[in-house]
């Protein structure tokens, strides 16, 4: 397992220049591991693009409605959008609109910012501690925090030091800033089915509720599966006890033993499992559906998944059959009828449900479809905006 604990006291700031780096480079991992992404912004839908190094928005048409002048910037969520300007040697960070105007700059550590979610941003003052603002830039839960987290259904993950020097302590707070599960815990996450994990200070894992109570008594020596897998997925999350894993449901009691080398979560009533050394899926009950066989496997969306065998990627279907063959070095899912993959000499193309490449492979980065356009990189450093059909949208 990850230890997340370590990469959280990286705090958030840094977790956040990794995501502005991808954004800001247009660059999408997916494929055996990953899921594909769309970089598509909220308002209005402008897309954030790089030209000749900097960075600007087009509109779906491929018109540069803000011109390219940011050395990073983000989609926008919520009406705002971060961007990052060089100035005097250095960035200055903020956040503009639509229009391209910066409505919050210069109170901040460049970099050290989460996007807008549920009116609310966390950014890094110039002490390298974090607070959250509202879209005016105005302090609205002062901390200070050492990690953060953007808020989901009204909660946020943060994280404190109890001392100077300390390890940091994890807990939850809602959007008052009142803590709903207090930092006292080595990690924590999200909730979901209305429970979070825990892990207490002797290294085990519980789950509290939204009152902040411990439902689930810390028992498990891990709860992070196959691909990160933390939530409760149709009543069941993955668990580890006795030096294998199963799945639990929400009183804590095991529903599939602990028999599996690992376990992801369940999508589409399968879960990926492991056993051997190979994966294959399990359904609710623990029963192989698809023997373990692969080197390495996906989730199911749409009744496909991907897998790897011999170290290429291909998509099977819930029978276990290659619908796609293994002949790819990475492919996403599908989104609108095309997914991206990754040939041999490294470029991305599209490719159709008979794994067809119907938009060649001839771009450094690519991003999925979304509302039928998608963002790839062209040589040059610059992105542009493609249809479907791979035609060119940006003037």
């Amino acid at each position: 397992m990850i230890d997340l604990r370590a990469v959280l006291r990286w705090s958030w700031s840094v977790l956040f220049l990794l995501v502005l780096f991808v954004v800001a480079t247009a660059v999408v991992v997916v494929g055996c591991g990953q899921a594909p992404v769309s970089g598509a912004g909220s308002s209005g839908e402008l897309y954030p693009v790089m030209v000749t190094g900097k960075m600007g928005f087009v509109n779906r048409t491929g018109e540069m409605v803000i011109q390219p002048q940011f050395a990073r910037a983000s989609a926008f969520s919520e009406g705002l959008a971060y961007v990052e300007v060089e100035k005097d040697g250095g960035n200055i960070a903020g956040y503009i609109d639509t229009t391209g105007k910066m409505v919050v700059k210069g109170k901040f550590q460049g970099g050290g910012v989460s996007d807008f979610s549920e009116g609310l941003a966390a950014i890094a003052l110039e002490s390298g501690l974090q607070v959250y603002i509202d879209r005016t830039g105005k302090v609205i839960i002062p901390g200070p925090f050492d990690m953060t987290s953007p808020f989901v259904d009204g909660l946020a993950v943060v994280g404190v030091a109890p001392a100077p020097f300390a390890n940091d302590v994890y807990g939850v707070i809602d959007t008052s800033g009142r803590w709903v599960v207090p930092a006292q815990f080595k990690q924590t996450s999200y909730f979901s089915d209305g429970l979070c994990t825990v892990e207490t200070q002797d290294g085990l894992w519980g789950y509290v509720d939204t009152a902040g109570r411990m439902a689930i008594a810390p028992q498990f020596t891990d709860v992070e599966g196959w691909g990160g897998a933390r939530a409760f997925a149709g009543g069941l999350a993955a668990a580890h006890g006795g030096g294998a894993w199963g799945f639990i449901d929400t009183t804590g009691a095991w529903v599939i033993p602990a028999r599996f080398e690992e376990v992801g979560a369940f999508s589409e009533g399968l879960a990926p499992a492991k056993a051997g050394g190979r994966y294959g899926f399990i359904d609710s009950s623990g029963a192989w559906v698809i023997p373990a066989q692969f080197d390495s496997v996906g989730g199911f969306r749409g009744g496909l998944s991907w897998a790897e065998s011999g170290g290429l990627c291909g998509l099977i279907a819930r029978t276990g059959a290659w619908v796609i063959p293994a002949q790819y070095k990475e492919i996403s899912g599908f989104s609108e009828g095309l997914a991206l993959a990754r040939t041999a000499e490294g470029l991305w193309g599209y490719i159709d449900e008979t794994g067809k490449m119907v938009i060649p492979a001839r771009y450094m980065f690519a991003e999925s479809f979304h509302d039928g356009v998608a963002v790839v990189r062209i040589e040059g450093n610059s992105d542009i905006l493609i249809d479907p059909s791979g035609a060119r949208l940006t003037k």
